[in-house]
Order: structure tokens, then sequence, then C-alpha cells
């Protein structure tokens, strides 16, 4: 949700947020429970704020993964694949 309103992203490596967020511009990965991991990322985000065309960027990719249209598109997609 912060992605989508392109927004810096500060997060854990758990789950599939490696999948979806590694080397991308306005994320930071942080191993859970390192403190000093999570500082330096605050630190490197309050320090360079992003401008608009970064952030509208960041918006624009977040819809095309997770936009409304590409779940339904995606659902659909298993749907029929199930019934096959």
């Amino acid at each position: 949700e912060a992605r989508s309103t392109g927004m810096n992203l500060i997060t854990t490596g758990v789950g599939g947020i490696p999948e979806f967020f590694s080397n991308k511009d306005g994320v930071k990965i942080v191993e859970p429970g390192n403190e000093q991991s999570l500082l330096k990322a605050v630190e490197s985000f309050v320090k360079s704020k992003p401008n608009d065309e970064s952030r509208l960027a960041r918006h624009k990719e977040a819809v095309s993964i997770f936009g409304k249209e590409k779940i339904a598109q995606s659902l659909t997609e298993y749907y029929k694949a199930l019934l096959k």
C-alpha cells in the first residue's frame, strides 16, 4: 500500500517480499530484529526525499503489479486453468 502511493518502503525479507521488491529504487529490506539496519534505512530515506517523478514511477510500477485489473486478470487465468 505504501508503495502504491510512491513512498519509500522499509520492510523485512520475509515471505514473498524480496521477490517483488529486491533491487528496487526506494526500497530497503532489513533483517528482522536488526535495529541498526532499520536505523540506517530510516536515516538514508530521511536524507534523500524522493521527487515527484520517482514517486509517480513507483506508483505506476505498484499498480502494474498489484492493481485491481492485474489481480482480476491473474485470478481469472488461475481459475480458467483449474477448469481445464
